[in-house]
């Protein structure tokens, strides 16, 4: 009994409190490792916001991308092969959105009825009050929208645009509520 007291002892860890805070961008690093400091025999137990994780040794790899934004309690703690149990370490994470804005505008599209890239949409993230006209080569607005998810389809007034390239003009205001402008060209192919 005593050598098993002993034993158990040794397979504690100190009730470690940590905490972090990230900011879960595209161009950002969101995957972690966090670790026990030990690698001792025996079974490590994972937890993340009290869900069993898939992970048996001293350290878990976590991809932040995969969970929603806000407070995440990481718990983990140990058995040893005699039985014995650790008390937890809890680390706590608090993730938040990106600050960054961007938006990425395709340089060309096919709008030929085929089910495949017949509409020309910029896709961003953290932008709001979007607005993006097309321009014809004489600098006429032949599209216009101020919804993010409403593209062109290569028509001007119903009527098939001719293959060629166009001018788009992108207005937005990021998280920071700062205006952004962006210009380029995109090919039309039918």
């Amino acid at each position: 009994m005593k050598l098993l007291i002993a034993i158990c002892l040794l397979f504690t860890f100190s009730n470690l409190f940590s905490q972090q805070s990230l900011t879960i961008c595209e161009e950002n690093q969101n995957t972690y490792t966090y670790t026990t400091g030990t690698n001792q025999v025996g079974t490590y137990y994972w937890y993340i916001d009290g869900i069993e994780q898939n992970s048996t040794i001293s350290s878990i790899l976590v991809n932040w991308e995969n969970f929603q934004f806000g407070m995440h309690t990481i718990e983990v703690w140990f058995e040893s092969q005699f039985g014995c149990e650790s008390e937890p370490i809890i680390y706590t994470v608090t993730t938040t959105e990106c600050d960054n804005s961007t938006i990425y505008a395709p340089n060309a599209f096919t709008p030929d009825d085929d089910a495949h890239n017949n509409v020309w949409l910029p896709i961003g993230y953290n932008c709001k009050e979007i607005h993006y006209t097309i321009f014809n080569r004489w600098g006429e607005i032949i599209f216009e929208s101020y919804n993010g998810n409403i593209g062109w389809d290569g028509k001007h007034n119903n009527n098939k645009c001719q293959d060629g390239i166009y001018i788009y003009k992108l207005e937005w205001i990021d998280s920071r509520n700062d205006k952004n402008i962006k210009y380029g060209h995109i090919t039309l192919i039918r």
